[in-house]
């Protein structure tokens, strides 16, 4: 019967390994790394400390040496007192040598012919001397002085720096408080003296003699006739001017414009008042540019004390002027391109015949009536366009300079 091999099991095998001795060979060349190291170690690490103690003993030796230089030195200087050599300062230099004195440096030393400390010049036939001798010694006075000699020129001054320059940057138009003078020099408050009442408004100088301003606000002296008159004034002007109304719109349009004549500052060709500011007129205006209203509110003028003085007689008094800014909120174009700009500085009852400024300084419009609503009590306030104003002043032949 044959046996079934699939139950034997073999036994496993066994390798044996020899281990080599490279072990104790590793360890023998460590040890001797070790030793090296630790010798040159050792040797740099002595000649470190060697040169630096020799080192402490230069620098000790040369400080011995300055220290023992400094005391003879020292006892050289007291032999010296002891033994009076003050006639003699050349036997004992740096101790009787004369310091040197700071001079101004633009004065010339007496000896080269300045006026020295004191302003006064030397006398005449004093002279240096020859050379290294003391002035005043025998030898400088047995030897005459030679006349015909020439004085040693004299040292030549230190160049100037030159300071620097501060720079003052010039006032120009575009300035902020330049642009508000002009403004207030040449806006006037105008007052209409009717039959019965005075109605007060604004205007501006168009030109050195012509106020521009609306009609409304001079309406009671067209009333009044020859019994009317005007007056403006301002703080620049110093007092009460009389003004001659020259030209009016017609009252039967939107228009409402007024010139007046003013004494000019010019006399036959010389000015005999100061030169005047004059507003520039400007078409250009757009909806969302800043503003600013100029002019005399009733509301904030009568309650002036300056109004209070005028009225009562002081023709040098003058209210201030007022002033107001905003945007424009809408331009609107009516009866023949005739231009309404709506905007949001506060003006009232006495701005009428003001300008509005941009921010150049130049007037983009008059300020000429308000619109009320009662519903919601909003005020809107109105100025004609300043491209309507010029055109208005070309189609009478009022030439601006």
């Amino acid at each position: 019967m044959g046996q079934n091999n699939s139950n034997i099991q073999l036994a496993p095998s066994v390798t044996v390994v020899n281990r080599p001795s490279y072990l104790v060979g590793f360890f023998i060349g460590l040890l001797l790394a070790g030793l090296i190291l630790g010798l040159i170690f050792y040797f740099f690490y002595n000649k470190t400390i060697y040169r630096a103690e020799v080192a402490k003993v230069d620098t000790f030796s040369f400080q011995s040496a300055n220290i023992n230089a400094l005391k003879t030195e020292i006892d050289r200087y007291k032999n010296l007192l002891n033994e009076d050599v003050c006639a003699d300062p050349s036997a004992a230099p740096g101790l009787f040598s004369s310091p040197k004195l700071d001079r101004p440096p633009h004065s010339v030393p007496p000896a080269l012919g300045g006026a020295g400390a004191l302003g006064q010049a030397p006398s005449v036939g004093s002279a240096s001397g020859s050379p290294g001798a003391t002035p005043g010694s025998p030898k400088d006075q047995a030897e005459p002085t030679q006349k015909n000699s020439s004085p040693p020129e004299p040292e030549p001054e230190p160049e100037r720096v030159p300071e620097p320059e501060v720079y003052k940057p010039e006032q120009s138009s575009d300035d902020p408080q330049t642009i508000m003078d002009d403004i207030e020099e040449a806006t006037v408050l105008v007052l209409a003296v009717g039959k019965v009442d005075i109605s007060t408004g604004t205007g501006f100088f168009v030109s050195e003699n012509l106020i521009m301003t609306n009609r409304h606000v001079v309406e009671d002296v067209l009333k009044a006739r020859k019994n009317g008159k005007i007056m403006v004034t301002n703080k620049r002007l110093g007092h009460v001017q009389k003004a001659e109304l020259v030209l009016v719109s017609q009252p039967d349009n939107f228009r409402d414009y007024a010139i007046l004549k003013v004494k000019s500052p010019y006399k036959d060709g010389s000015p005999t008042l100061p030169p005047r500011k004059v507003l520039k007129i400007s078409r250009e205006a757009k909806r969302a540019d800043r503003v600013s209203a100029w002019g005399y509110p009733g509301l904030l003028t009568k309650a002036d004390p300056k109004m209070s003085e005028l009225l009562n007689g002081n023709m040098s008094a003058a209210p201030e002027l007022v002033y107001a800014e905003g945007v424009i909120s809408v331009i609107q174009r009516i009866e023949g391109n005739l231009p309404l700009i709506s905007h949001t500085a506060d003006v009232s009852h006495g701005n009428s015949g003001g300008p509005l400024i941009d921010k150049n300084g130049e007037v983009i419009g008059i300020n000429t009536f308000i619109r009320i609503d009662e519903k919601s009590n909003r005020q809107v306030n109105v100025a004609l366009g300043g491209r309507d104003m010029l055109l208005f002043l070309a189609e009478n032949n009022i030439r601006l300079d």
